[in-house]
């Protein structure tokens, strides 16, 4: 249960971070700020993938 307050915490302490370019950027940059976070974190997830399905064994 920690883990996932934990987790939540820190998503939400980002997100507000993130959110708080809002204002600053301008639109189109903030809204291309979101996409490359968003495809950066799908490229490492695949980068860790086989870490993951080596340490969760057979599935």
């Amino acid at each position: 249960m920690g883990i996932w307050f934990l987790s939540s915490f820190f998503g939400n302490l980002l997100s507000g971070y993130i959110g708080s370019f809002y204002q600053t950027m301008p639109r189109p940059a903030f809204f291309l700020l979101l996409a490359g976070l968003g495809i950066g974190t799908g490229l490492a997830i695949l980068a860790v993938k086989p870490l993951l399905r080596k340490a969760l064994g057979p599935v």
